[in-house]
C-alpha cells in the first residue's frame, strides 16, 4: 500500500480502531442512546470547531474559546438556578456577554493591530477570573437529579 495513502488514512483509521475497542469492551457503546449521547456532545465541539477554523483560516488564533465558553455557561448558568430568570432569556444574555467580548477582543486585534496570541491569552486569563467571580467559587447545578427543566433539555 502506498505509504501516502496510510498517512492520510491514519486518523479515520486510529478512530475506528478506537470505536471497535470500545464496541468489543462494551456491547453498549454502539447502542441507540449512547451514539445519540455522542452526537448531542459532539454538536457543541463541532460548532466550536468550524468558528475555530474560520479564525485559523485567516491565520489567526483564538486561545480563549474554552474559557469563553464556560463563561457564557457559567452566566447562564447562574441566572437561571440564583436568579431565577427564564432559560430562554438567561441564554440570550450569555449570548449578550459573548458578543460583546469577542467584538472588544475583535476590535482591538484588527483596530490596534495587536497579534491575536496576545489578545486572546489575556482573554482566556480573564474569562477565567470572571467566571469564578460568577459562580463564586461554587458549582451551579443545571437540575436535580430527579428533574428536568428547560435550561438542563436545552443544554
Amino acid at each position: 500500500m502506498n505509504p501516502r495513502i496510510i498517512q492520510k488514512l491514519a486518523m479515520p483509521l486510529a478512530l475506528l480502531g478506537i470505536c471497535l475497542f470500545f464496541a468489543v469492551k462494551e456491547p453498549a457503546f454502539l447502542g441507540a442512546r449512547n451514539l445519540t449521547q455522542l452526537l448531542i456532545e459532539f454538536s457543541m465541539i463541532a460548532t466550536l470547531a468550524l468558528g475555530m477554523f474560520l479564525v485559523l483560516l485567516t491565520g489567526n488564533i483564538d486561545l480563549s474559546v474554552g474559557s469563553g465558553v464556560g463563561l457564557v455557561g457559567g452566566v447562564a448558568a447562574v441566572l437561571v438556578f440564583q436568579n431565577e430568570w427564564p432559560a430562554g432569556a438567561a441564554m440570550a444574555a450569555g449570548l449578550g456577554v459573548a458578543l460583546v467580548a469577542w467584538t472588544i477582543m475583535g476590535t482591538l486585534i484588527v483596530s490596534q493591530r495587536i497579534p491575536s496570541f496576545i489578545i486572546t491569552l489575556g482573554g482566556l486569563l480573564i474569562f477565567k477570573g470572571i467566571f469564578w467571580l460568577v459562580i463564586q467559587n461554587s458549582t451551579i447545578p443545571v437540575s436535580r437529579g430527579d428533574e428536568d427543566n428547560l435550561y438542563s433539555l436545552l443544554t
